[in-house]
């Protein structure tokens, strides 16, 4: 038999062929590379919407609780008004002819009825008034002071008026409050300091207040209420007769009293 003759591969021809196929590789993988460079943006874009909207939805979450936990620190320190469920709220006011409402053109526009009314949408209230024009912190010292959920004290006008002197005031307002504690232990005590600017007569007011927070109750700053256009003139028309001098509030002067002081009250309706 004749020899089966060898065939002999061409190297270059074979060198070519692998390039060739390296070649297609390298595009196949640029290509694949190409594809996933062009599609990124697109996905990373819609992750970082989502993160961004998480990141939103986490801080409007933080940020309402924040508000949450500061209006709650708020409320809790002004007076507590807590209506109960099975009776009227009682609430007594104790004071001088601001408080029996001079000079308001009617008697619902006194400062206590004002807020008295505002109660009343809470649920129902009954009130006993023990204020009288002229009366002083020694003068409320005779009073018999009924038992309330809510006691309002406004004196030291006319104290200031006596010109007797600050000491006295001293003595005799935390006594009345001492009585009122002792006729309303667990009520609430909203003290108001007089209505006349604190420079004009030093140390009413910080009497008040000192008083007040010793007892528990709350203090609430009236003074700057006592603006000219608050104030009565003499020959304005009143519910309790003309008025006869320019010391007094008029209707938008109880309305700021009352405002003044509703704005340190948290009311609780019943069961809540």
């Amino acid at each position: 038999m004749g020899k089966r003759r060898r065939r002999h591969r061409d190297p270059q021809r074979l060198i070519v062929v692998i390039g060739v196929a390296v070649l297609a590789i390298v595009v196949a993988g640029f290509g694949v590379f190409v594809v996933n460079k062009i599609n990124q943006p697109d996905r990373s874009a819609a992750e970082m919407q989502r993160e961004t909207e998480r990141i939103a939805t986490e801080a409007a979450a933080q940020n309402a609780q924040f508000e949450q936990e500061r209006i709650d620190k708020q409320n809790a320190a002004k007076a507590q008004i807590v209506f109960p469920a099975d009776r009227p709220y009682t609430v007594a006011f104790i004071g001088d002819s601001v408080t029996a409402g001079s000079y308001a053109t009617t008697v619902e526009a006194t400062w206590p009825n004002v807020l008295a009314a505002k109660l009343t949408e809470t649920g129902p209230v009954e009130v006993a008034m023990l204020a009288e024009p002229g009366r002083r912190s020694s003068d409320a010292l005779t009073l018999d002071i009924p038992p309330a959920d809510l006691t309002l004290v406004m004196l030291g006008n006319n104290d200031a008026m006596a010109e007797a002197g600050v000491e006295g005031f001293q003595q005799t307002y935390p006594a009345l409050l001492a009585k009122v504690r002792a006729s309303s232990p667990t009520g609430a005590l909203i003290c108001l300091s007089p209505w006349f600017a604190a420079s004009w007569k030093p140390g009413y007011h910080s009497t008040v207040k000192e008083a007040c927070e010793a007892a528990g109750g709350e203090y609430v700053d009236i003074s700057a209420t006592h603006q000219p256009r608050n104030r009565a003139q003499v020959g304005d028309p009143s519910y309790a007769g003309t008025a006869t001098d320019d010391g007094h509030p008029n209707d938008a002067g109880h309305k700021a009293i009352a405002d003044k002081v509703l704005s340190q009250m948290f009311i609780t309706a019943p069961g809540q």
